[in-house]
């Protein structure tokens, strides 16, 4: 199965990213690497592993991504008050807007795990 993690840099997402190759699953994650993350870079020579680094408000980007996996697991926020206080615009975006992108995006997915339910997994 091919499990979409957006956001999958961060470290829920590095540590899940782990995890799930472990239990042989192909993952992908997306990711802008806001703030220069390299917690992938030691996945990066597993062949079930692709990092794409792009933006989760590219809607053809997110459409193709959501299309290709059968689990997404949407971890990109912009996370704190001071984070979102300094780009509020940003952070309505990342935060609000593009899960409802997402939503619209999975009808045809067979798994769709919100971040509550991540913390079990790990």
């Amino acid at each position: 199965m091919k499990v979409l993690i957006t956001g999958g840099a961060g470290y829920l997402g590095s540590v899940l990213v782990g995890k799930l190759l472990e239990q042989s699953y192909e993952v992908v994650v997306l990711d802008k690497l806001l703030f220069n993350q390299t917690s992938l870079l030691q996945y990066t020579s597993k062949s079930k592993f692709k990092f794409i680094h792009g933006d989760v408000r590219n809607e053809t980007l997110l459409e193709k991504l959501c299309n290709e996996a059968d689990i997404i697991i949407p971890l990109a926020a912009i996370v704190g008050f001071p984070a979102c206080a300094q780009d509020p615009q940003l952070a309505k975006e990342i935060n609000f807007q593009y899960l409802i992108l997402l939503n619209l995006q999975t009808e045809r997915v067979k798994r769709f795990y919100i971040q509550t339910q991540i913390v079990v997994m790990v």
